[in-house]
């Protein structure tokens, strides 16, 4: 059977109502946004708990949290499973799973150019700012894992905090990044975990410098 709308699973409406009861939020009143937006290797997700309604949006229930998309993402949304579970390096965070999720986060990279390595991906990622704070994300301390197998990158990273609103940015910036300082990479899977939570001592000394610490 075709799966239908956007579904929580237990562990993931249990996580959301941690956030919720964290942040002080009222599931009666507010709503699970479920946002998706780039396309081919640069699709990334995104979650988002609000109170604002609108009349056009798509609206499923999930285990009593409502569940809220745009109408111009239902499309790219339609079937996900999205999970809170332990990912690469035993850290947790959301996933999605989504029926065209391989295609979403496969690339094809130049592979006249040699595959990427660890080192050349945290060059990369040097190259990214956090905006609001002026620090890379590196130095940060925003990247807690970094694989590569073969030509296929995996990053376990955070956000300093939960509501960070502009962590869509980040993580495509590290994409960007990425593909122009690695072409020879294929899939890159960007990973939002929320433990262990971040906190200023996971900054490099350099990171701290720089904001005159």
């Amino acid at each position: 059977m075709d799966r239908q709308g956007i579904q929580l699973t237990p562990k993931a409406a249990d996580q959301i109502r941690k956030v919720a009861s964290e942040q002080q939020l009222d599931l009666q009143n507010e709503r699970l946004r479920v946002g998706v937006t780039g396309d081919g290797h640069l699709r990334r997700y995104s979650l988002d708990l609000e109170d604002v309604a609108h009349d056009d949006d798509k609206v499923y229930e999930s285990h009593g949290i409502k569940v809220v998309c745009s109408p111009k993402d239902q499309s790219a949304l339609n079937g996900a499973i999205i999970d809170y579970r332990q990912v690469a390096g035993g850290a947790a965070g959301f996933t999605f799973d989504v029926p065209d999720q391989k295609h979403i986060l496969s690339g094809t990279g130049d592979h006249d150019k040699p595959p990427p390595d660890v080192e050349s991906v945290r060059q990369a990622l040097y190259g990214v700012n956090d905006p609001e704070v002026g620090v890379n994300i590196v130095d940060l301390g925003l990247i807690y894992g970094l694989e590569v197998n073969g030509r296929d990158v995996d990053i376990r990273m955070t956000m300093t905090t939960p509501a960070c609103p502009l962590g869509d940015q980040i993580r495509g910036d590290a994409q960007q990044s990425i593909r122009a300082r690695c072409p020879g990479v294929d899939s890159i899977n960007i990973t939002t975990v929320w433990e262990p939570k971040w906190s200023h001592d996971k900054m490099t000394p350099e990171g701290k410098k720089q904001l005159g610490w």
